[in-house]
């Protein structure tokens, strides 16, 4: 799991150098649905992006399902290259409610089923549970979610 990267974006393309140092033609790859794999190997993209509350996510991911969706994403003729949406708005990771032990267990538990599938990038993004609330330090939310961030 120390492979993994954790970025914040919503596309990504790819530019692969080649032999002799020059840039080849742009990778794209786009933010969808796993299930449209066919449409979008038969339009050219490269790779796929999706969303960890469909495939990844421990809340709402049985062990199950998560082995269904599995056997799924390792037979896609679009690469799954990266998932988005990190943590789901209501596992605050900023604010009085934080629950750190939580958020560790959620983010291990999709660590390991990135790992599983090869995933090797998430995107953080996650709004939502770094939204602060009213009238919240954000110098004290500053804190906590560099504190998380380094325990994740």
């Amino acid at each position: 799991m120390k492979n993994l990267i954790l970025i914040s974006c919503s596309f990504l393309i790819v530019v692969l150098p080649t032999a002799n140092g020059q840039s080849i033609k742009p990778e794209v790859g786009i933010v969808q649905d796993y299930e449209n794999d066919s449409l979008l190997h038969a339009s050219g993209y490269k790779f796929l992006i999706e969303s960890i509350s469909k495939c990844f996510s421990p809340i709402k991911v049985t062990d199950q399902q998560f082995e269904e969706k599995l056997t799924a994403i390792k037979k896609l003729k679009t690469p799954l290259f990266a998932v988005n949406l990190f943590i789901p708005g209501d596992l605050k990771v900023v604010g009085p409610t934080v629950d750190e032990a939580a958020i560790l267990a959620y983010t291990e538990k999709v660590f390991q089923r990135c790992q599983a599938a090869n995933v090797k990038m998430i995107t953080w993004g996650s709004g939502g549970s770094r939204r602060l609330p009213e009238g919240f330090d954000p110098q004290k939310a500053k804190e906590q979610f560099i504190s998380i961030a380094r325990k994740i």
